[in-house]
């Protein structure tokens, strides 16, 4: 694909935004109490294909160190950290916000039980935010290769593999091994009650057979007052994948362990400012493209005499369970126009599932769409949902986007439409702000 520097500045930061995600759909926090040996698992990671030849590990003092670090910097594994030892700490925050910090820990040996704890932030005054509004959490390394010309097919030749540092792990224990760094990525949720004023922490690191080491923590807190953020204006749409997360945790999809599952990372996003519900009205509308392809969220059925059916239960589930969790702002649905113009649906005379293919603009696209559209406008009318929907698309061309919208005129011209864009489609805006008014 041919990019401009702006579109690619874009996609570069719907990429940061979709790492921001990761990180808070991984984070959890670290133990508070005593340092115990405890139960923990750990995942091995890729073995570093760039380590840096030229550290010099003998160098380095016994023992863990650690350092305060910058929050700007991504800290490679096999490199020694750059730092003067700093054991001091200090942050800004509105009442409401949420701040981080970045921690740093390298050894020329291997480190086991490495634990942190927050003491309780007190003021001069006698006032105190619990040690909870704290969370320290080790940040784990993957392997990842430069974003060049965006999303394309990749060769190692054409695009060598780093190992970068990039997933919060949950555990709340972690051994090093030697000659190695490990970051701490560490957040403090300032509550919205918080009485302003300067507060200080005491954060101990422990590890096994290695002298506990202290890290001052001195918060101000500022009169303003962050809003919730169901209150926030900014539109962040990150997609679910909820058949993703029933594969990680391997329940069966829907199922009472699935949706439980389910419940933290949607509050998560909803914390984070979540607006949209990502739904799928057929049968992976990106192809193969996402790996673990999305199924559909409504059961298409044509029937012996033709007509159509069509089940909503998954579809209704979701967006209710969305809703109630915070995330009510937009529906969007995929697609209109999937990657493949392909439409899967059950044919209950040969009893099973049919492929077709449907060109946008063509008859047969317009033949399968048209039943589908009346019959969901009507449901979604009656569920209250049909002002906060949209039809959503993600890089189509301009002439089949013109395709469908000449469609839509004709079939249902109060349907929203969203677009994900990498294909110049943005040329028909001018058609969508007049469609709108």
């Amino acid at each position: 694909m041919n990019w401009t520097k702006a579109e690619r500045s874009w996609f570069q930061f719907l990429i940061l935004i979709s790492l921001f995600t990761i990180i808070l759909l991984l984070q959890q926090s670290c133990n508070h109490g005593v340092q115990s040996p405890g139960k923990f698992e750990i995942y091995t990671e890729a073995i570093d294909p760039h380590p840096d030849s030229t550290a010099n590990w003998e160098a380095v003092l016994p023992g863990l160190n650690a350092s305060v670090g910058s929050i700007d910097l991504r800290y490679l594994k096999s490199f020694i950290p750059e730092l003067t030892i700093n054991k001091d700490w200090q942050g800004t925050a509105w009442r409401g916000e949420k701040i981080s910090a970045q921690l740093v820990l390298w050894s020329k040996d291997p480190v086991a039980q490495i634990e942190c704890n927050f003491s309780d932030f007190v003021s001069e005054d006698g006032k105190s935010l619990s040690s909870d509004v704290a969370r320290a959490r080790f940040v784990r390394y993957v392997l990842t290769d430069e974003f060049a010309e965006g999303c394309s097919n990749r060769t190692p030749e054409a695009y060598p593999v780093f190992l970068y540092p990039d997933a919060l792990d949950n555990v709340s224990s972690f051994d090093i091994e030697g000659e190695t760094a490990r970051p701490v990525w560490i957040t403090i949720q300032v509550p919205a009650e918080a009485v302003p004023g300067v507060y200080t922490s005491s954060m101990q690191l422990t590890a096994q057979g290695q002298e506990s080491q202290h890290f001052r923590f001195q918060l101000e807190v500022l009169p303003q007052l962050l809003p919730p953020s169901s209150e926030w204006n900014f539109h962040l749409d990150l997609w679910q994948h909820p058949w993703s997360i029933a594969r990680i945790y391997q329940v069966e999809p829907w199922s009472p362990e699935h949706w439980e599952i389910i419940r933290p990372y949607a509050k998560m996003l909803a914390d984070a400012g979540q607006k949209v519900i990502t739904t799928s009205v057929i049968e992976k509308p990106w192809g193969t493209q996402t790996e673990y392809g999305f199924e559909s969220m409504i059961q298409w059925t044509k029937k012996a005499d033709g007509s159509w059916v069509f089940d909503y239960t998954i579809f209704d589930n979701y967006v209710q369970f969305m809703i109630d969790m915070g995330v009510n702002r937009q529906i969007s649905c995929y697609s209109l126009i999937p990657w493949t113009n392909e439409l899967v649906y059950y044919n209950e005379t040969a009893a099973q599932n049919d492929t077709v293919f449907i060109e946008p603009g063509s008859s047969a696209f317009v033949e399968l769409w048209t039943p589908f559209l009346k019959a969901f406008r009507i449901h979604l009318e009656e569920k209250g949902w049909h002002k906060i929907t949209n039809f959503a698309m993600d890089e189509r061309d301009g002439e089949s986007m013109q395709k469908m919208l000449n469609m839509m005129d004709e079939l249902a011209p109060d349907f929203g439409i969203a677009l994900a864009d990498s294909r110049n489609a943005f040329d028909i805006l001018p058609y969508l702000k007049e469609r709108d008014s």
